[in-house]
């Protein structure tokens, strides 16, 4: 519910969180939700995966 909320803010582009990339239950977790990864944050201790907005 939380997504789709955030979802209708039409300043937004996408939606980003990170993780710790050794974890594959948050993995799964948020891919379930369609994150997707894009790479390893700028400390390269993260995870990052962002859920593109459509309009």
């Amino acid at each position: 519910m939380a997504i789709e909320e955030i979802k209708t803010n039409p300043e937004l582009e996408q939606i980003e969180i990170c993780y710790n990339p050794q974890n594959p239950i948050a993995k799964d977790f948020y891919s379930s939700f369609g994150f997707e990864e894009v790479g390893l944050d700028e400390g390269e201790d993260g995870m990052l995966a962002v859920i593109k907005i459509s309009r």
